[in-house]
């Protein structure tokens, strides 16, 4: 601490009037760092940053609680800046190495000259030296058996080490924590000055220093605020947890809820930092006292490093635990890990007040066999769902880390069959072949893509069913995204209450009207070889499932007094006293909503009584998307953060220079000849396309147009087609927390339309593209953006087709929110085409519009009953644009932000 004061190291602590205080001994420093003297060597010595960069991997003798089995360190030479990766296999490093080395690269703009490791298999291998070839990297290697030649590397996993076990022991945290632990000790290394510098190894690699008064004591107390969003008006506003690490990005902390089982992030927190969560007097006792039980690298070699390639020669704890004053710190809103970093993070271990680092605290925790004796009250602590495995067959299954937690679930599953008589045990009849059944995996998650559930369902191989044998009608309707959108819009603009639902086990409760008989669930067989399964309910699987348990809801619905919406059969709506209660249902997931808490209740209470469900409170993640709100302006948020944060990390876009558009303006995507064919084994552009189409979808109608074209081209992709793709990806990368508001400012706006045109705009079939968009409340709830079906001979006819096309939405929407009960008036189509709107007012024959085919001319009967009102619009203010073209950025942003798309 002392030379933190002596380097002015900190922008918030430049002076502290620390005195030397009496040296004594450190009980956890004595405990946890206790080593053998080093031996010295000598080494390279690196003129500049990124000249030398050293690297190795540890293996840890347990399982962090993450998962992973190893660590990986990257050491600058010159700065002695240093990051961290926590692993599962060592078959990772090419990955994880060609990550950090090109992170680096792009956040310090100097490129890597040298790595130097030694012989271990995870580096001599081909995945490796191709990564470094295709880097331009020189790979050094020590010679054989002389490890202190990597010395540099040696030491800093020393140090590592030696900051976790003490950590640990100091704070009370079961060893599983070493993943948190030694993230975050890196973290605190880089912000501490080095024995032969004043400077920070951060402020020497980023040329930027650290801001220091957000540090805390690692496992103190902490108590984190409830926003007032998310509890009620007589509860807590704040709940009692654990500070396990930091989420620099957003200057906030990471505090475990060990009693709730969940992670919260927030800025909004008072410690007690003189307490730790779980640690007393038994921690240090003799019953402790085995080496084998303390937390350090297999197998770990004997260290032969020497001063001069130590890259952290001080002594010092566990570095922020110095600071033991109780504080508070508002400002900020409370929240749950955001799961990602953005893609413009600093690499290491940024400092408060700057981006997300990539070596930020672990947050892929979980709870494994190993730790069921009492070191950890938490079900799966903060798992995230992107490191968990998900098995395919019962056997793998159980067979996995988390094979305990797939067990129980399939435990449960039966349980749930037997309590709803799914299915008796007979003889399998004779001349009757029973269909085959197999188990499917899956992870339920939260809005931070952190794990809730480990779920499996018994599910039979329906492919195999005969028509009209095995079943006859299959068809059950699904809620479209445009109704979810109405119906959040209206749910923002009446501030009313919205739960959640989700039906265990739905299609169970649908009874069967044919005999079917299928083989038992694998790893759950009774009697012989002959004994199947006679099913009596709908089992997941079966062609007519979904169909059936469609009809059994809608008959209950029916049956509590709800009317069925014409415009989209899934959702529901029943008046009381004069208030409406909306029900929205896409197949086992159920939305409440009404501006009365109490009806919300009640509705919910009477689906309860009808089948098993899980209450979930108040909605904030619906099929995948995040619901933010915010009472107070009325105004509420979609978004798919979670869900685009993974995509970017799994293309690996994190450290790309994001783009400020999709697709920048001029851009133009032709067929690709069959020497140009991409090859799809190494460049998985259909699942790609098929990601981005999904999102442009739900919440993003920003990227629709760049989507819509790259779709265009799924047959026979180039590497121009995959580029393009990819800058799409970047684009998402740097709007990750972008998704469409309704309400707010613009609560008091009804609906209103956009349509546009862009005559001739594909090269290959020089047809237009027709672009709509309609928002209601301020947000986009419905847009399309697709090539027409036939060639437009003039701009004229392309706006034309397009506004037709854009009225036959606007009737159906009309449907919908009188539905909802939404006044309807006249809708408002705006219309950057004169000559269009004239053609459809006045429907006239004439030389130019005769030949335009007779489907298009809806839009002139709605426009003659009063249903449609087209508006002349100035170019520069259609908003529809941006779906039928590549923009200038200033114009991209503002239609953007007239859709509803912005910042959450």
């Amino acid at each position: 601490m002392t030379r933190f004061a002596r380097g002015g190291v900190s922008t918030r602590v430049s002076t502290m009037g620390i005195r030397a205080a009496q040296r004594g001994v450190c009980e956890p420093c004595a405990l946890g760092k206790q080593t053998q003297q080093p031996h010295r060597s000598t080494g390279h010595v690196a003129a500049r940053r990124l000249d030398q960069v050293h690297m190795d991997v540890g293996v840890m003798p347990i399982t962090s609680a993450g998962g992973n089995g190893y660590y990986a360190t990257f050491y600058d030479d010159f700065t002695k800046f240093s990051e961290v990766r926590c692993i599962e296999h060592k078959s990772d490093v090419p990955l994880v190495v060609r990550e950090v080395l090109t992170l680096w690269q792009t956040q310090t703009g100097d490129k890597v000259r040298r790595v130097h490791t030694d012989r271990g298999g995870e580096y001599v291998n081909k995945d490796l030296l191709s990564v470094f070839a295709k880097m331009g990297v020189l790979h050094e290697k020590t010679a054989p058996y002389s490890p202190q030649q990597n010395g540099a590397a040696e030491r800093l996993n020393r140090t590592l080490m030696d900051r976790v076990r003490a950590m640990l022991i100091d704070s009370g945290q079961p060893q599983e924590m070493w993943g948190e632990a030694i993230r975050t000790a890196n973290l605190l290394r880089n912000v501490t000055p080095t024995s032969d510098s004043a400077l920070t190894p951060w402020e020497r690699f980023t040329g930027q220093k650290p801001d220091l008064s957000r540090l805390r004591v690692f496992g103190s107390i902490a108590y984190v605020m409830v926003p007032s969003q998310k509890r009620k008006k007589l509860d807590p506003v704040a709940i009692k947890g654990v500070m396990v690490g930091y989420e620099w990005g957003l200057s906030a902390w990471r505090i475990w809820d060990p009693i709730a089982q969940k992670l919260h992030l927030s800025t909004d927190v008072v410690f007690n930092e003189q307490r730790r969560w779980g640690c007393d007097t038994q921690h240090y006792s003799d019953s402790d006292s085995d080496s084998s039980s303390y937390l350090g690298p297999e197998e770990e070699e004997e260290d032969e490093s020497g001063p001069d390639t130590d890259p952290d020669a001080d002594g010092d704890g566990p570095g922020a635990d110095e600071e033991d004053e109780s504080s508070g710190d508002g400002g900020g809103s409370a929240g749950e890990p955001e799961g990602a970093d953005p893609p413009d993070s600093p690499p290491g271990g940024d400092p408060p007040g700057d981006a997300n680092p990539p070596d930020a605290p672990e947050e892929n925790v979980r709870r494994s066999a190993r730790m069921n004796k009492g070191k950890m009250p938490a079900r799966y602590v903060g798992t995230v769902a992107s490191e968990v495995p998900v098995p395919t067959t019962a056997d793998e299954a159980m067979a996995s880390l988390y094979g305990e937690f797939w067990t129980e679930a399939m435990e449960e599953e039966m349980a749930s069959h037997r309590a709803k008589g799914t299915f008796s045990l007979v003889q399998s009849p004779p001349g009757v072949r029973p269909l085959g059944s197999k188990w499917v995996f899956s992870l339920k998650q939260d809005e931070n893509g952190v794990v809730e559930r480990f779920k499996a369902r018994w599910v039979v191989k329906g492919f195999m069913q005969r028509e009209e044998i095995d079943f006859e009608e299959v068809f059950a309707p699904v809620s479209k995204q445009s109704t979810l959108r109405a119906f959040l819009s209206m749910v923002a603009a009446g501030n009313m209450e919205l739960h959640q639902l989700d039906v265990k086990t739905a299609f169970l409760n649908g009874a069967l009207e044919e005999e079917i008989y299928v083989t038992q669930p694998p790893g759950f067989e009774v009697g012989g070889p002959n004994v199947v399964a006679r099913l009596h309910k709908a089992l997941y699987g079966l062609r007519q499932a979904s169909r059936t348990w469609y009809k059994t809801l809608h008959e209950r619905l029916k049956a509590m007094g709800y009317e069925q919406s014409a415009a989209d059969p899934s959702l529901y709506v029943r008046v009381e006293d004069g208030v409406q209660v909306y029900v929205l249902v896409y197949v086992d997931d159920v939305l409440v909503a009404s501006v009365s808490h109490e009806l919300v209740l009640q509705a919910k209470a009477e689906l309860m009584r009808q089948f098993e469900c899980r209450d979930m409170g108040e909605a904030s993640v619906f099929l995948g998307m995040e619901i933010k709100r915010n009472r107070e302006r009325n105004s509420l948020a979609l978004s798919q953060k979670r869900m685009i944060s993974e995509l970017v990390s799994n293309y690996g876009m994190e450290g790309a220079q994001p783009k400020p558009v999709p697709m920048a303006q001029g851009t133009v995507l032709v067929k690709s000849g069959s020497e140009e064919r991409l090859d799809r084994g190494r460049y998985p552009y259909s699942e790609l396309v098929g990601s981005l189409l999904y999102i442009a979808g739900c919440t993003r109608p920003d990227i629709s147009y760049a989507v819509g074209v790259l779709t265009r081209h799924m047959a026979n992709p180039s590497m121009e087609h995959w580029k393009a793709a990819k800058g799409v990806v970047r684009y998402l990368a740097g709007t990750v927390d972008y998704g469409i508001v309704f309400g707010g400012e613009r609560v008091s706006e009804g609906m209103v339309g956009f349509s546009d045109a862009d005559h001739a705009g594909c090269l290959d079939s020089r047809r237009s593209t027709t672009g709509y968009v309609f928002t209601v409340h301020g947000g986009a709830v419905s847009w399309a953006s697709k090539i027409q079906r036939s060639v437009a001979v003039s701009t004229m006819e392309a706006e034309y087709m397009a506004a037709s096309e854009a009225s036959k939405e606007a009737l159906w929407l009309r449907q919908l929110l009188s539905d909802l009960k939404y006044e309807v008036r006249p809708t408002t189509i705006n219309c950057d085409s004169q000559s269009a709107i004239k053609v459809i007012k006045n429907p006239v024959v004439s030389v130019k519009s005769k030949h335009i085919a007779i489907r298009y001319h809806s839009v002139r009967e709605q426009v003659m009953f009063g249903s449609v009102v087209m508006v002349d619009c100035r170019t520069d203010e259609m908003v529809a644009d941006i779906l039928t073209k590549p923009l200038p950025t200033e114009k991209f942003e503002q239609h953007r932000a007239s859709m509803g798309v912005c910042k959450i």
